[in-house]
């Protein structure tokens, strides 16, 4: 009857209504769920850079700031994704705090999620050429490790050594700053924020952080 067929369409109509409202549901609750990965993913590397850059250790009473930084990086090998990531952060701080100094304008910064042991307010000095000591200072550890190789195996003819630390790690943290670089002259901000690594990087990086003993970002993250 045409009563029924009326009451059928107002049960398809309102499923269809429940089904848009749980899809919709679900979807904000994934981008909270990101949202919160993202922000304890973000405080993790802070709490890694003040640790490897700034602390105030038994290395900082003695040693220059390059050697300080050299020694715990050789103390605690950071495998290939973790420097990634700290480059990445590094970057994202750095210039967005030259941008909010530049406009005059400190509400740019609430782009970022913030660590509340950390002071934020100088990183555009404080983060000055934090990469460029990272990169440089892995070459002498490419070459440190490249030497050790020869000394432990005879002679260098490891192919898979030679991918992995035959100035390897130096060289793809290099790429990874100019691809930032080229991501903020295209004007591509959200690249800066959130850059994923590329399957032949992401390659590289499982080689690489199985090929060496490195610091285990895991222990800082909670999920």
């Amino acid at each position: 009857s045409r009563d029924h067929l009326e009451m059928e369409a107002q049960r398809l109509l309102q499923q269809a209504k429940a089904l848009r409202d749980e899809a919709a549901e679900a979807q904000s609750n994934m981008a909270r769920e990101k949202t919160q990965k993202q922000r304890q993913h973000d405080l993790a590397i802070d709490e890694l850079i003040e640790t490897y850059f700034f602390s105030t250790d038994r290395y900082s009473m003695s040693c220059t700031y390059d050697e300080c930084l050299l020694n715990r990086l050789r103390d605690r090998r950071l495998g290939l994704p973790t420097l990634f990531h700290v480059v990445d952060r590094i970057y994202q701080r750095e210039t967005l705090a030259n941008e909010a100094l530049e406009r005059n304008d400190d509400t740019l910064l609430s782009q970022l999620n913030f660590h509340p042991s950390i002071d934020y307010s100088d990183d555009a000095n404080r983060l000055d050429g934090c990469i460029e000591a990272l990169i440089e200072l892995h070459e002498e550890l490419d070459l440190e490790q490249q030497h050790q190789h020869q000394h432990q195996q005879g002679e260098f003819h490891d192919a898979a050594f030679v991918q992995h630390y035959g100035g390897n790690v130096s060289q793809q943290l290099e790429r990874r700053l100019q691809k930032l670089q080229q991501a903020t002259v295209k004007g591509e901000q959200q690249l800066i924020t959130s850059v994923a690594v590329n399957e032949d990087e992401k390659e590289q990086s499982e080689q690489q952080e199985s090929a060496t003993p490195a610091f285990d970002l895991a222990k800082f993250l909670p999920w």
